[in-house]
């Protein structure tokens, strides 16, 4: 039997963030892809997604969406304390070693707010990745990072937490290394 003291309710509201210098619509994009899926998954289990909410301090669950880059210099908004918020962060390497030091920036400033990271996708090959995303969702090119999508959609229907999901790149990491490697 489950503890009911320790069950969430379900998030009522939701804001959507971007972070980043809008040089690259790739966040943009990942909050679209995550706002269609949530959507869907809406329509195929009967129950209302959150809705969105006008400001980020009166919502329930925030995804954020930036790019490793911009996350050191991303102006937080203020976030309910107790929120749960879940992230898709992208680097431009095959390793997500950057997106992992902006996740750990992104920890210490919830840690102020009392607010519960509940999942975080590591997003690797960024600057391919936004001509990906014109492609089809579950097509080989963006599979992977659809898949993490859907992982992070689960959990905030589900109040729940989906972990840190290393994203893994489209391709064997040593095809990533070796292409790195020529561009260099």
């Amino acid at each position: 039997m489950s503890d009911a003291r320790n069950i969430r309710p379900l998030p009522k509201t939701m804001a959507l963030i971007e972070y980043g210098d809008r040089t690259s619509a790739l966040p943009g994009l990942l909050l679209d892809d995550f706002e269609d899926a949530l959507g869907a998954y809406a329509r195929i289990g009967g129950v209302p997604s959150p809705r969105r909410a006008l400001a980020s301090r009166h919502a329930d669950a925030l995804v954020i969406a930036t790019h490793a880059r911009d996350m050191r210099e991303a102006r937080y908004t203020a976030i309910a304390p107790g929120a749960l918020v879940y992230a898709l962060i992208a680097c431009d390497a095959c390793e997500t070693s950057e997106a992992r030091q902006a996740l750990e920036s992104l920890e210490d400033r919830l840690d102020r707010t009392h607010a519960t990271l509940a999942g975080c996708a590591l997003i690797p090959l960024a600057e391919t990745l936004e001509t990906r995303m014109r492609g089809p969702r579950m097509g080989h090119a963006r599979r992977n990072v659809s898949e993490a999508t859907d992982e992070l959609v689960l959990a905030l229907r589900c109040a729940d937490e989906a972990g840190i999901i290393d994203v893994r790149p489209p391709w064997p990491r040593a095809l990533c290394h070796l292409l790195a490697s020529r561009r260099r």
